[in-house]
């Protein structure tokens, strides 16, 4: 075992200097692609006396800028080539703060140190790290990376984690941005993100109203990518149209008649939000246009929204027509006249 270490020492000592004889190579394959493809061919026990290699290379290599990309590398192949060892450095090394300020190829190598870390586990720790590291960075770039990061925990971290995120948030960041949330949703579902709406967007943006403009596109922008595959990426949509003034009768009966697994508080506060979202100012609607109300017809309850209208179907009635009450329909000083003639679509 320490033969075969020593030896592979010094093929990861060669292969950072420049010298990658005897690795297997395809084109345009960057050094750790090599290291990588070389580990892959070991086995299992020269993978392990490999992974010491790497070990011991990332704690002797001096923590200096022209080492930077030789760092890049070894984490790269630690994220494959795996050890305890390996693990408590790098943790060590984000800790203590090494590497932190350095560039390599345009990438903070505290982001490597991050995703590198994660992937040997997400634990509280690192989760907690994470969330301190970025508590004052304006490098969105490293807090998008972060983001991803804790969408791997399958909790609600990375939904928390977007109070963090805003303040770094800019217009040229948008693209990255909603492809970053893309996947996070597709990871985790988009309920968690649902709720950190309900619970923290408007606190937020007291302080931060243009950033949080730009995250809710953003969020928009990802769940009506996600309408097929999660009740939850329908709501955010709805919820976010609303804001817009973008819905109609026919979205607000969609959700009104949506199906028990969606959590009955969850629904009604959705519900109010839009009817605030959507309709308020009274005072600022003609009278004609004003709140989404049912009308009894004979042909069966109508939902009105401003000029459109929806019919509610009958299976079901009674529950659908309860939450809209609850949650959409004005106090008796602000109801519009139930016999006045339909608006038309």
């Amino acid at each position: 075992m320490a033969k075969a270490t020593s030896q592979f020492s010094e093929l990861i000592y060669s292969a950072l200097d420049g010298n990658l004889d005897g690795l297997p190579r395809e084109r345009d394959d960057a050094v750790h692609d090599s290291l990588i493809r070389f580990f892959r061919t070991l086995s299992a026990s020269d993978q392990r006396a490999f992974a010491a290699s790497v070990s011991e290379a990332l704690s002797h290599i001096p923590p200096y800028l022209e080492n930077a990309k030789k760092f890049v590398t070894l984490l790269f192949v630690a994220q494959i080539a795996k050890s305890g060892g390996s693990r408590a450095i790098i943790r060590k090394m984000l800790s203590d703060g090494v590497l932190e300020a350095f560039v390599a190829d345009q990438v903070v190598l505290k982001t490597h140190l991050i995703v590198t870390a994660a992937k040997y586990g997400l634990d509280q720790w690192l989760i907690d790290f994470i969330f301190r590291s970025s508590q004052h960075s304006r490098d969105v770039e490293y807090k998008l990376n972060c983001l991803r990061v804790l969408s791997w925990a399958l909790d609600s971290s990375c939904a928390d984690f977007l109070a963090v995120l805003v303040p770094a948030i800019t217009e040229d960041s948008a693209k990255m941005l909603a492809r970053t949330l893309e996947v996070c949703m597709k990871r985790l579902g988009c309920r968690s993100f649902l709720r950190w709406l309900h619970q923290y967007s408007d606190a937020i943006a007291m302080a931060a109203p243009v950033e949080i403009d730009i995250l809710k596109s953003s969020l928009l922008t990802s769940a009506q990518r996600l309408l097929s595959g999660d009740i939850y990426a329908k709501l955010i949509s709805i919820e976010l149209l609303a804001e817009k003034r973008a819905i109609g009768a026919d979205e607000i009966a969609n959700v009104a008649s949506l199906p028990p697994l969606v959590d009955e508080k969850e629904l009604e506060m959705l519900l109010m939000r839009i009817r605030r979202s959507a309709f308020n100012p009274w005072s600022l609607i003609p009278k004609q246009d004003v709140m989404a109300r049912v009308f009894h017809h004979p042909e069966g309850p109508v939902l009105v929204c401003g000029r459109t209208r929806a019919p509610l179907s009958r299976q079901k009635q009674a529950p659908i027509i309860a939450r809209l009450d609850r949650s959409l329909t004005m106090s008796l000083n602000e109801r519009p006249d139930t016999n006045r003639r339909l608006p038309s679509a």
